[in-house]
């Protein structure tokens, strides 16, 4: 396997890994290097299983072609310029939380509710059960 597959099949594994992950491969021909940029940076340096993933593609890369130069970063000036070789993103982002906003009526009249779902995808399903306060009890 070439040193490019080796790379591109593990960007993919790790696209599918990772939500909201984006990565990009690029080879510097002047420098010979490999480079994956990934981005957020808090996938990066605060998703503990990427780091020990990036440290074993590093790690196994080194071994495999001792020749071959790896670097994984963020997104910088000085790898802008390089060209791309392969992009990939994971764009499967879940809402992890929501907001409702309950608005008080007077007895009798049904109360409205406003819910709010931050980064709501169509094809997402929401279950949200609201129960009916009994008043009966209350008198």
């Amino acid at each position: 396997m070439k040193e490019k597959d080796y790379i591109i099949n593990q960007i993919k594994e790790w696209a599918k890994r990772f939500k909201g992950i984006k990565l990009r491969y690029a080879f510097d021909t002047k420098t010979n290097f490999h480079v994956v940029e990934v981005l957020p940076e808090k996938i990066r340096r605060g998703d503990e299983e990427f780091v020990e993933q990036e440290f074993l593609l590093d790690e196994s890369f080194a071994k495999i072609f001792p020749n071959a130069d790896l670097l994984i970063t963020e997104p910088n000036s000085l790898t802008e310029s390089i060209s791309t070789v392969f992009e990939t993103e994971n764009n499967d982002v879940k809402p992890t939380e929501f907001t409702v906003c309950i608005k008080i009526t007077d007895f009798g009249e049904e109360p409205s509710y406003n819910i709010t779902l931050p980064n709501f995808r169509k094809e997402s399903a929401y279950r949200i059960n609201i129960e009916k306060p009994n008043y009966s009890l209350a008198a």
